[in-house]
């Protein structure tokens, strides 16, 4: 309903009086979603044991990367060779792809710390002349 009154608002080229009913709307149904879910787990956990929300996977990619995934009800048995789910060891690419993206985070966190070193050095004044910092360091704090 606040949908439509938005709408039409828009096409009478009006603004929409009180528009944040919408978020508020939004919130209070997630909430009550929320509170469903909750007492649906309770219930299922009562009457069989298990939680309401489907089970999760680890599944790896073909970077290596795993991930956790909603389990899937399939109408025919998996074929054979075939398995989606958690590999232990990585083939050659996978195991590069791996050892290149750690690499890269390791140099995005070097970057921030010398930048972080970096601003506890340079004063305002350094920055509003365009000055540069001292060339040694004594010390690194």
């Amino acid at each position: 309903m606040l949908l439509t009154m938005q709408t039409a608002y828009v096409s009478n080229a009006r603004s929409m009086p009180n528009p944040e009913r919408i978020d508020r709307v939004n919130e209070t149904m997630r909430n009550i979603e929320t509170v469903v879910h909750e007492r649906n787990d309770a219930y299922y956990q009562l009457e069989t044991g298990d939680s309401a929300s489907p089970p999760m996977r680890t599944v790896t990619s073909f970077m290596g990367f795993t991930y956790k995934k909603q389990a899937e009800e399939h109408l025919e048995p998996p074929t054979e060779g075939t398995k989606e789910y958690e590999v232990p060891y990585l083939d050659g690419d996978a195991y590069m792809m791996q050892k290149l993206w750690a690499e890269k985070e390791f140099m995005k966190e070097r970057d921030r710390k010398d930048i972080e070193a970096w601003e506890k050095v340079v004063t305002k004044e350094m920055r509003r002349y365009g000055k540069g910092g001292p060339r040694v360091f004594n010390r690194l704090e």
